[in-house]
């Protein structure tokens, strides 16, 4: 759940590009996710978040996530099949790394820096450059979460819904 909250969000941004149809030079997508290295005990409270995503064209959303402590080892544990990360940095209050995708027909390189300054507050920002059908589009998103409380309501642990 804490990859839905601080990662998400910019990996959907890294993995919905366009595909095109009949081309020849389509790169396969990797078969396997790859593991972050991650703290034994999340830096944040479990229980229900909401948070707000906006992208850098000033369009947002905003979710509600049950993260429990089962869907920290789960959805922690990997990335989407084709995305590396690389130069992770973990401290008490800050998660950085550089993160890179290969999709059938598009690549695309970023870095994420998502801060913890309490248990209740998450800020993320990601900036990617995304090269599909030989064009290079950069995209930023950021995001802020926090801690609404522990009961997580009708939300199973590890899912997330829209808020209007």
């Amino acid at each position: 759940m804490l990859s839905k909250l601080i990662l998400s969000g910019p990996l959907v941004l890294l993995l919905a590009v366009p595909q095109t149809q009949n081309n020849n030079n389509s790169k396969p997508m990797d078969a396997a996710p790859v593991p972050l290295k991650l703290p034994s005990t999340p830096p944040v409270k479990m229980g229900l978040w909401e948070t707000t995503a906006a992208n850098g064209r000033g369009a947002s959303y905003r979710t509600r996530s049950c993260f429990t402590n089962e869907s920290y080892q789960r959805d922690m544990a990997k990335l989407p099949p084709g995305c590396t990360v690389s130069n992770q940095t973990w401290t008490s209050h800050s998660f950085t790394a550089d993160v890179a995708c290969t999709m059938r027909d598009a690549t695309s390189n970023g870095h994420i820096d998502v801060q913890f300054p309490d248990t209740e507050t998450i800020h993320s920002t990601m900036s990617i450059s995304m090269t599909a059908q030989g064009q290079t589009i950069p995209i930023s998103f950021t995001t802020d979460s926090h801690f609404v409380g522990s009961d997580c309501g009708g939300i199973a642990g590890g899912e997330s819904r829209i808020v209007h």
